[in-house]
């Protein structure tokens, strides 16, 4: 998997365009995904 690249330009331009709390939200969000989709695949091993 290719990682993006980013300049500081736009990472200023992103930190900037949402507030703390939809960061959070969004963080949450996507921790949510990994744990399901790491349980998913121990489920599917087992």
């Amino acid at each position: 998997m290719r990682r993006p690249c980013f300049t500081l330009e736009r990472l200023d331009e992103l930190a900037c365009a949402l507030s703390d709390n939809d960061a959070a939200r969004q963080l949450d969000e996507a921790r949510e995904q990994l744990f399901q989709s790491i349980h998913n695949a121990q489920a599917t091993a087992a």
